[in-house]
């Protein structure tokens, strides 16, 4: 049971995330004080006062009067004092989830994306760590110290490999044109082994057989987000009407998860998405309900509004392009919350921690740094039980990009997870 003197969705929001579907306890709210005391059982105040014989969490002033531009104080380790928690974390975690800090995104990247500097997380240097997870983990141990009692918890490490299939070949099948003018491009450029690997057999993006190959002898199954629009500046695919491009999508959709990767101009157009996501749907004869934008491009409240006009579920954009880490503060997946419509929303997010691009292209990791860098991270979502997302690429294997060495450190992050 909850107490509160104050009681709305988004208090309601907080502790269903950090407590429903995660420990095996099932919440009972309520305002009333008299009742609340004279209730047995596990109970959490979370108020100003403290009171005896209950979990004490010390409510501030942040759901009072809410005020999308309050940040609300937040550290790394609850602050606890003869049992009561001092910290309002309950405030910080909506802060975290409901992206607040989003809505105001006032220097975006060159792609209209929130950048890791700009958060809250960043500037504490908390965006390594999987917070909300953290101190939902503290609350359950503090409740069990309080009553004496031991909570089951229903959920433990999961690991998710997702691929973002943004092209299928480096130079097979490609228009004349567009093979003319690359050329041209690696000549000017003097990139001799580009232009070498250009009448070799094998195609150096072409590597998703064998990604699925590697998934199935370590039991896992991938999840794969295809790009499935016209060409473009930013989307560089196949056509989706190309018998080459259907051919292989069908192919690699057997055995695997499959979402859509909606094409760069897609993030504030509902039927652009609903579009793609019908023909990918079509090509592969499934149902299409997941969602990661191309290159990440996610602002507040627009692209989630249009992926649930669209249809979608569920989203797996959450995380910082130029970083590793977590956008969010958690690792687990959440029901996002629509903060102009002060509801809980049906679309799913799936935070992911570590992107193959992020590693090499932003951070400049050479091999064993990235791969030290991961397993620090997947290490500390396996201590709270979390659930680890990473992205990788069937382009970021190709060394003549710069790539040599990403292959053993893909792999040896998939070893370290099953």
């Amino acid at each position: 049971m909850i107490y509160s003197p104050i009681l709305n969705s988004k208090i309601q929001y907080v502790f269903n995330t950090l407590i429903d579907s995660v420990f095996d306890l099932e919440i009972v709210w309520t305002t009333d004080l008299s009742y609340f005391k004279n209730q047995e059982g596990l109970k959490i105040n979370y108020s100003q006062n403290k009171m005896d014989g209950v979990q004490n969490i010390v409510a501030g002033s942040y759901f009072e009067a809410f005020d999308i531009n309050n940040i609300p104080n937040f550290e790394k380790d609850l602050d606890v004092i003869d049992g009561q928690i001092q910290n309002d974390f309950i405030a910080a975690a909506f802060f975290l989830l409901s992206r607040a800090e989003e809505y105001s995104n006032a220097s975006p990247d060159q792609h209209g994306r929130f950048k890791s500097k700009s958060s809250e997380l960043f500037k504490k240097g908390l965006h390594h760590w999987p917070l909300i997870d953290i101190w939902a983990d503290r609350l359950i141990k503090l409740l069990e110290k309080t009553f004496n009692t031991s909570i089951k918890v229903l959920k433990e490490y999961t690991f998710k490999s997702t691929i973002d299939v943004d092209h299928l070949y480096a130079y097979k099948y490609k228009p004349l044109t567009i093979k003319a003018g690359a050329l041209l491009r690696d000549s000017i450029q003097f990139k001799l082994n580009r232009i070498k690997d250009r009448y070799k057999k094998e195609d150096p993006y072409d590597r998703l057989d064998e990604m699925l190959t590697w998934h199935k002898q370590r039991d896992l199954i991938p999840q794969f987000f295809i790009l499935c629009s016209k060409r473009g500046p930013f989307d560089k695919s196949f056509p989706p009407e190309s018998s080459i491009y259907q051919q292989k999508i069908k192919a690699i959709s057997e055995g695997s998860e499959l979402g859509i990767h909606p094409s760069y101009a897609s993030y504030h157009n509902t039927e652009k998405i609903k579009e793609e996501t019908d023909t990918l749907g079509k090509i592969t004869d499934k149902t299409i309900q997941a969602s990661r934008q191309h290159f990440l491009r996610l602002t507040f409240p627009e692209s989630y509004r249009c992926l649930i006009d669209a249809g979608i579920k569920e989203d797996y954009s959450m995380g910082f392009a130029e970083d590793i880490g977590f956008r969010a503060g958690i690792s687990r997946s959440f029901y996002w919350y629509d903060l102009d419509r002060d509801a809980v929303t049906s679309l799913r997010v799936y935070p992911f921690q570590i992107m193959d691009v992020t590693l090499k292209k932003y951070l400049r990791l050479k091999p064993e740094e990235a791969l030290t860098e991961s397993l620090n991270l997947l290490k500390r979502i396996q201590e709270v039980k979390g659930e680890a997302t990473i992205i990788w690429h069937n382009s970021s294997f190709y060394e003549s990009e710069g790539w040599e060495g990403y292959e053993a450190v893909y792999k040896s992050i998939l070893d370290y997870s099953v």
